[in-house]
């Protein structure tokens, strides 16, 4: 799976559960993403447009 994030300097995730900390963990442990920024949100059910919002907002710059 890292190897699909390698071209991206930025990389967002957002969910519910503690799975985004997990991967965070992993690719840290691993050494995989040191390089990158990495920023996780807690959120819940998102509407699609709320989804796009918050993506939007993030990569605005």
């Amino acid at each position: 799976m890292a190897e699909h994030l390698k071209p991206f300097d930025e990389i967002f995730i957002l969910g519910p559960t503690t799975a985004k900390d997990e991967f965070r963990n992993y690719f840290h442990d691993e050494k995989l993403l040191t390089d990158k920024k990495v920023v996780l949100e807690k959120c819940d059910y998102l509407s699609e447009n709320k989804l796009k919002e918050k993506i939007t907002e993030f990569f605005k710059d």
